[in-house]
């Protein structure tokens, strides 16, 4: 329609107000809806090439058929067909040219009006040019390299290339294609190879290097720009567990996440190899990256220890596990663990070392240390004297109604002869106590256990 105006202006005007008006009313009619002629036969199909120099050519003083919204008007343009190929961020740019570009998109096939982008001087290069666009897959944009002016002549270079996904652990859709992490065909390949640990626990149970391995995940506390293994694991029970890289000759991090692809949370970062502590529920999956510090990359040991309760009879939940003391199958001894004195009376009923007992209860009064477990039962009511006299260390003694809870009779430290330990308690009749021969602090050795009928009475015993 431009052209049958400009061609009745022109016998009314001559041939120069012919080229003029001609040109005009297609830059006019660019705002109009109507569609803008391209020169067919220089409208290249670039298909769906990405990478550098997808096309090239000369800007030549032959004149102006269309502009953007930043300009060109005036400048020789070339135009160019160009399809996405999947759904995602793609910048178009001019960089290598010689020549002062102005570089816009329109959607569609032929140079219709829908701009999508424009763009002058943005360029990495002097007086080029270059834009950001979100395309859908298979949408087909006419790419236009103008000139800034009628004075520019020179050649051009058109890049294309996708923004991709970046950082595959951190819930974020870097690239903007409305898919984040694993659910990003960027990522899958990468996430896909990761280590599958099982429910592993201990020294080294991954290790490998970093070296040549791809960049595709960084921590809060570090990993931008260097390569990194990715693991998975499952917590085979409830508690507290540690990932450290203690043992590997680089600067480590390490950063543990969900592996869940809708959980953007960071469950914990670490570098300098000191670790990460996590209190997990029995059967969550996590995935996890040992990346480096400063650059670097090498040989890299994977650690995971699972915390056990330290202290069975504090009434504590110690390793967060939601159990506590003989609940939690760290505290539970065994019937050969705590020996039966039945209702022995007498001096040395009991002795033996604590030297290589397990160091598992403490009281009111002390332990800690380890100690050494004791069922006795009353012979009848009455009041019953328990004490180390003989033992060789600092002892703590403590009276418990049940191994598994948290109450205690009595306890003392140093009641005794020096620093022995003694207790008198008023027990009933058939009345069964745990007795625990116990260390000051971190004492142990040869201990001595007595007991004695004090007196004889009713029942009215301690509970």
């Amino acid at each position: 329609m431009a052209n049958k105006i400009a061609i009745v202006l022109g016998f009314l005007l001559g041939t120069n107000t012919l080229l003029a008006v001609g040109i005009g009313l297609s830059t006019l009619l660019a705002g109009t809806g109507c569609e803008i002629p391209c020169r067919s036969d220089e409208v290249a199909d670039l298909g769906s090439a990405m990478g550098d120099a997808v096309a090239t050519g000369v800007l030549r003083s032959d004149g102006d058929i269309t502009s953007g919204s930043c300009g060109g008007s005036g400048g020789s343009d070339r135009a160019f067909t160009w399809t996405a190929p999947e759904t995602g961020q793609y910048i178009f740019n001019t960089a290598g040219s010689d020549v002062d570009t102005v570089l816009y998109l329109r959607d569609g096939r032929a140079c219709g009006v829908a701009e999508l982008a424009c763009d002058d001087d943005s360029g990495a290069e002097l007086g080029t040019s270059s834009l950001e666009v979100r395309l859908d897959a298979g949408q087909t944009v006419v790419a236009i390299v103008d000139g800034f002016s009628s004075a520019q002549r020179g050649t051009f270079v058109v890049n294309v290339t996708r923004i991709r996904e970046l950082n595959c652990l951190d819930g974020v859709d870097g690239d903007r294609d409305g898919l984040a992490d694993c659910e990003d065909s960027d990522c899958a390949a990468y996430l896909d190879a990761s280590s599958d640990l099982g429910s592993a626990t201990g020294q080294a149970v991954f290790t490998g290097a970093t070296v040549d391995a791809p960049n595709l995940a960084e921590g809060s506390c570090g990993g931008s720009a260097e390569s990194e293994a990715t693991f998975l694991w499952t917590a085979p029970a409830a508690g507290r567990y540690t990932f450290d890289t203690a043992g590997s000759d680089f600067e480590t991090t390490v950063y543990l996440r969900a592996n869940d692809c809708s959980s953007s949370a960071e469950l914990g970062c670490s570098f300098f190899q000191s670790g990460v502590e996590l209190i997990l529920a029995e059967g969550q999956n996590l995935i996890g990256a040992i990346d480096g510090q400063f650059g670097e990359s090498g040989s890299f040991v994977l650690n995971i220890g699972q915390a056990t309760e330290l202290v069975c009879t504090d009434g504590s939940d110690g390793d967060d596990d939601g159990l506590i003391d003989c609940q939690d199958s760290d505290c539970i001894l065994g019937e050969a663990a705590v020996q039966d004195l039945g209702s022995a009376l007498g001096s040395a009923i009991a002795t033996g070392s604590t030297t290589d007992a397990p160091a598992i209860s403490s009281a009111s009064c002390g332990g800690g240390a380890p100690e050494r477990f004791f069922s006795w039962t009353a012979p009848t009511s009455g009041t019953y004297a328990f004490d180390t006299e003989g033992s060789s260390f600092d002892t703590v003694l403590y009276l418990k109604p049940d191994l598994c809870k948290f109450a205690e009779l009595s306890c003392d430290d140093d009641g005794g002869a020096g620093t022995t330990s003694r207790i008198e308690v008023l027990l009933d009749a058939d009345q069964q106590v745990i007795v625990v021969v116990d260390g000051f602090a971190t004492g142990s050795g040869s201990f001595v256990l007595n007991v004695q009928q004090v007196t004889q009475q009713p029942a009215m015993a301690a509970r």
